[in-house]
């Protein structure tokens, strides 16, 4: 995340996941991941989670935190959005710091009505387009 980034999000769909490229790390950002597909566990600060699909993973400031990918013939999607504690307002650092980890996402949820409309415009506007428009970006497709 740059310095001048307040919200950072990345898409990032592996046809055939690796587990080795998906290493243990801290941050001092928040981490907001969304996951699409996959079958994976997150852990984080020692406690495992088993992924399912539509789950909302909030991973805290300075937290260890690791994906465990379980089979790397299942393709493993997510949308991740990084962000600075430093840049939320007040009241809503406080609300942040509440927060729990793990969100199980209905279909019919506004927040799964987002995730699904970021990814169709950036399959629409070209990069300069979208990280205007939307968000800073970095799109990753492997």
């Amino acid at each position: 995340m740059r310095d001048q980034d307040q919200l950072f999000y990345h898409h990032t769909y592996t046809l055939t996941p690796k587990k080795e490229d998906f290493y243990g790390h801290i941050h001092n950002e928040y981490e907001l991941l969304f996951f699409y597909g996959g079958k994976a566990d997150f852990d984080i600060g020692g406690k495992t989670y088993h992924l399912r699909k539509n789950d909302l993973i909030l991973v805290k400031p300075a937290i260890y935190h690791y994906l465990n990918i379980l089979s790397d013939s299942t393709p493993y999607d997510r949308v991740v959005f990084n962000f600075r504690d430093a840049d939320l307002n007040p009241d809503i650092r406080e609300i942040a710091s509440k927060l729990g980890t793990r969100y199980s996402i209905d279909n019919e949820s506004p927040i799964k009505y987002l995730m699904d409309a970021l990814i169709k415009n950036e399959m629409v506007l070209n990069i300069d387009e979208f990280e205007d428009k939307v968000v800073t970006v970095r799109i990753k497709k492997m």
